[in-house]
């Protein structure tokens, strides 16, 4: 089969690889789509995220797909289910090659958390396999891959506390900004305001629910500038993945606002003094992500039309093309980008 494959620091190939071995836990998925993550699966390429992760590697790790295949212990997967998150996996030292979730690859595996935990009691599962989860097979796999990011900033937009009487910054203008937008918005935040960069992003957010986008020092809305400033929000959620980012998040929360970390940052960008001294008297805090929790009630949103996940996604290319999505990615032309694996 084929996978996106890293080699080491910027080479990501497409190349033969081998089928992954169906444990007794687990299924086997034909893995139909996967998007590219704007912020993770570029760093993890140049090697400036989980880098312990050791080389050669299978990225990817908003994967969807249908199982073809279960292990003689699978009890709550069934035949032609369609699920989200498998991902190739190999015995490293059998085999030489890694996963960073693995769901570039035409086949991965899925694990039946339930069947697991219940045959192995007091043992710490891994953490993605509750997050494998079916969905309807109604939803086509190129738009069910949106569902991941979208499940997990609902998660954490109500961990973060935003409700009614709430005054939110978004900082960041990728996917998971988009994200956290939407539903900050749908949770009432009394006023939402996104930071970003350029002013070309300005009626993408103020369509998604943002009060005002503010591009530098200029506000999208001029009659509603006068309420945006430095230190006026209670809450700033952090959506990019850098120290400079955060950094910007903390000058617009008021004194007691909390700044809400989601992003991840690379391994080589060092949190400055003036973050690690607001972590520690806990005015930044890291956001939980339990998308699992919400699966039902988001497939639901899904089923009645308030979730239009193709709105979510930008562009396709087949697996041969996934360094054009990149291209498109890092050049800021693209949203997001789904590959079809076959």
């Amino acid at each position: 089969m084929k996978a996106a494959v890293v080699e080491g620091p910027g080479r990501l190939i497409v190349r033969e690889v081998p089928m992954p071995e169906v444990g007794p836990y687990q299924a086997l998925v034909k893995i139909e789509a996967c998007s590219l993550c704007n912020s993770t699966d570029l760093k993890i390429i140049e090697r400036h995220f989980v880098s312990q992760i050791p080389v050669p590697l299978i990225l990817g790790h908003e994967s969807v797909g249908t199982i073809v295949e279960l292990g003689s212990k699978v009890r709550h997967y069934a035949l032609g289910e369609r699920v989200l998150r498998p991902g190739a996996e190999y015995d490293y030292g059998h085999v030489g090659i890694a996963s960073a979730w693995g769901g570039f690859a035409q086949y991965g595996l899925v694990t039946d958390l339930a069947a697991w935990c219940a045959d192995h009691a007091g043992q710490k599962p891994n953490g993605m396999w509750a997050a494998q989860q079916g969905i309807p097979l109604t939803i086509p796999p190129a738009e069910a891959t949106a569902i991941i990011t979208l499940k997990e900033t609902l998660f954490a937009t109500r961990a973060a506390g935003v409700n009614r009487d709430t005054w939110v910054a978004i900082v960041g203008t990728g996917p998971v900004a988009r994200a956290f937008t939407f539903w900050a918005h749908r949770l009432g935040a009394r006023f939402l305001v996104v930071f970003g960069r350029s002013d070309r992003w300005c009626h993408d957010f103020l369509d998604l629910g943002a009060n005002n986008y503010v591009a530098g020092d200029r506000a999208c809305v001029e009659d509603e500038s006068k309420m945006v400033g430095l230190r006026a929000f209670d809450l700033a959620i952090e959506a990019v993945g850098s120290s400079k980012a955060l950094e910007d998040a903390l000058a617009l929360v008021r004194p007691g606002g909390l700044v809400a970390n989601y992003g991840v940052a690379a391994e080589n960008d060092a949190e400055t003094e003036t973050i690690r001294a607001a972590r520690q008297v806990g005015r930044i805090i890291n956001l939980p992500v339990h998308e699992e929790e919400v699966h039902g009630e988001f497939l639901e949103l899904v089923a009645r039309g308030e979730v239009h996940l193709g709105d979510w996604i930008s562009h396709r290319l087949p697996l041969s093309e996934i360094h054009e999505g990149l291209r498109l990615l890092k050049e800021k032309q693209a949203i997001k980008v789904v590959i079809d694996l076959w």
